[in-house]
């Protein structure tokens, strides 16, 4: 019986070795292989505690196994005949095992309650983090389904922007396209009446020149050759003119100017100035528009020879029209013939040479006449024939209009 005891010791350590390996060491190493190799970070802490789980449970097996074969054991020794080698007895070395198993077996009874519930704090950690995960998972797979919602919804906006973009585009430059032939066409026709205002004008000076003429061949053939008619001794002789609208002859002129007083002035020279100021017309493409620009210089020369026109259809004295800008004469009527014998192109081009006295009193004039309004003053001119005159000369601003701030004289012989 002694010689079995070694043997059944030996073969209870390999038992318990290979139940230790099997049972506790293989599950550890594989689950631990597993979870490193195939799980992810968030799952592997389940299969991990299930692991641990599974080694204390495989242990608590173990202890109940060993201790099993224990008492088989202590069983069989019992049945054996006791020999006492020490000063102890055979009843007092079973109740020391038993007593000291029982405290190992309630010190890893304690150690697998505590493991459980560590095991069930754990799952329950696990579960709320699977949860949380879950839960941002769903709200990961809302936020991406927005997002595209959101960028098709972009992507409609830009298209539908786009073509609105490009149908407004087009039809602006339609729109440009239009201003650009409504333009062209506008300064063509605006062409056409500056031409034909200038041919119709031209056409009208060389008809008054062609009648002027007749007017003067008239005149020159019944000077020249006055028509042979029986007079009787008490009968008076009656001029008679071709027509009650040809030009006065110059001694009629000179008639009526000389009888001409400065209340009959004042009215000649208030009626000019009103024609100045009203004259409105081809000047008003003038202005700051830039496509109108190069038509400035035509349309003055059309408004002076309007005025020139208006001013030359009156017969009843000499008229000048003088500009402070340019400092000289620009017009006199041919009223000028009958007062010095000058025709007016003589007259314009010889205006400073024909003061024997009183180009001071002139100036004078015209310095009052630009800040007062009206000047008169009395001028010594002379005549084509050589004569010195006395002619009075009433001078008037314009105030307002497209001839502002020129002067209108009214020229009559003083007394």
């Amino acid at each position: 019986m002694l010689e079995r005891q070694p043997d059944q010791i030996s073969k209870l350590r390999l038992s318990a070795a290979i139940a230790l390996v099997v049972c506790y060491l293989v599950p550890l190493v594989i689950i631990t292989l597993y979870n490193t190799s195939l799980l992810p970070l968030g799952e592997a802490w389940g299969v991990l505690s299930l692991g641990f789980v599974s080694a204390m449970t495989g242990s608590a097996f173990l202890f109940v196994l060993l201790r099993r074969w224990e008492g088989a054991v202590v069983d069989e020794m019992r049945e054996a005949p006791a020999f006492v080698t020490t000063g102890m007895t055979s009843e007092e070395i079973p109740e020391e095992a038993e007593s000291s198993s029982l405290a190992e077996v309630q010190r890893l009874l304690e150690e697998l309650g505590q493991g459980q519930k560590q095991r069930d704090a754990l799952c329950e950690e696990l579960h709320s983090v699977q949860r949380s995960l879950e839960a941002v998972k769903r709200e990961k797979e809302q936020l991406e389904l927005l997002c595209q919602q959101q960028e098709h919804s972009l992507t409609a906006q830009q298209t539908t922007l786009g073509d609105e973009i490009k149908g407004k585009e087009t039809l602006l430059e339609e729109y440009q396209q239009t201003i650009i032939d409504q333009r062209t066409v506008i300064e063509k026709k605006q062409q056409q009446i500056v031409t034909l205002e200038g041919e119709i004008r031209d056409l009208r000076y060389e008809l008054k020149t062609l009648v002027d003429l007749s007017d003067r061949v008239i005149e020159e053939q019944e000077t020249l050759s006055p028509p042979q008619r029986p007079v009787e001794p008490s009968s008076k002789v009656v001029k008679i003119r071709p027509d009650k609208n040809d030009a006065p002859t110059a001694l009629e002129l000179g008639l009526g100017l000389a009888s001409r007083t400065l209340e009959e002035a004042q009215q000649q020279l208030k009626r000019c100035i009103d024609i100045a100021q009203k004259l409105t017309g081809a000047r008003h493409l003038a202005g700051d528009s830039s496509r109108f620009r190069d038509l400035s210089a035509d349309g003055y020369a059309l408004d002076f020879r309007r005025l020139c026109d208006s001013l030359g259809s009156e017969q009843s004295c000499a008229i000048i029209l003088y500009s402070q800008k340019e400092n000289k004469v620009l017009f006199v009527n041919n009223q000028v013939r009958g007062m010095l014998g000058w025709s007016p192109d003589k007259f314009l081009q010889n205006f400073s040479n024909l003061f024997s006295d009183g180009m001071k009193e002139w100036r004078i004039a015209l310095q009052k006449a630009a800040t007062a309004g009206k000047s008169d003053t009395t001028l010594t001119m002379k005549g084509r024939t050589g004569e010195e005159s006395r002619v009075r000369c009433l001078l008037g601003t314009i105030p307002t209009g497209i001839f502002k701030t020129h002067v209108v004289g009214i020229l009559y012989p003083a007394e």
